[in-house]
């Protein structure tokens, strides 16, 4: 059940703001917030480079490896007018390099990359102790992500480009309707 999970609108910025105050790591929050917001998986996240967002047209390219094995591919994904005010103070304080999301190696000043089982324990040391603890993972803000889209009416066509789904059977797996918001449709309905 756990891996099901999503969270709802109102969850989802009550887990961000949650992350902004108890992060320890600076990029955690803007990698959060990310995945929030786009949809991305953890993967693609550490991969973007700073030359892969558009503050000003409010976009940004994801590189991807699950959709075609021996070469890479992209998507254009929108980016929020909150996650283009996350990412500006996030790029006003960024120690540098090509990588948007990055660290500093101990006290040295040599920038590395994150990998993806220090972003899990990053994710897992935020949550822990805390009411967010039933979060198994980045995942979980993908799922929110693709089931709040879902539940506010994105085409499914839309949606799909966005996070990368190749068909419309993967899609389905995320695409749970909020039970108050079938609430709220039936009512449209009938009145």
């Amino acid at each position: 059940l756990w891996a099901g999970l999503f969270l709802t609108q109102t969850e989802l910025a009550e887990f961000l703001e949650f992350a902004k105050t108890k992060s320890k790591e600076a990029q955690l929050f803007p990698m959060l917030a990310f995945a929030a917001h786009t949809g991305a998986r953890r993967s693609e996240i550490i991969r973007i480079r700073i030359d892969d967002i558009d503050l000003e047209a409010g976009s940004s390219i994801i590189r991807e490896r699950k959709k075609s094995r021996g070469h890479r591919t992209t998507r254009r994904v929108p980016i929020s007018e909150f996650l283009k005010t996350v990412l500006q103070d996030w790029l006003n304080q960024h120690p540098g390099g090509q990588m948007l999301f990055c660290w500093k190696k101990g006290t040295e000043e040599q920038l590395s990359p994150i990998h993806p089982m220090m972003a899990y324990e990053m994710f897992r040391r935020l949550v822990r102790g805390s009411k967010w603890d039933v979060m198994r993972g980045w995942h979980v803000l993908r799922h929110s992500f693709i089931s709040i889209c879902a539940a506010e009416g994105v085409d499914q066509r839309v949606l799909q480009s966005w996070v990368g789904h190749l068909s419309a059977a993967t899609h389905k797996r995320y695409t749970h309707l909020i039970p108050s918001r079938e609430k709220d449709i039936l009512g449209k309905v009938f009145g």
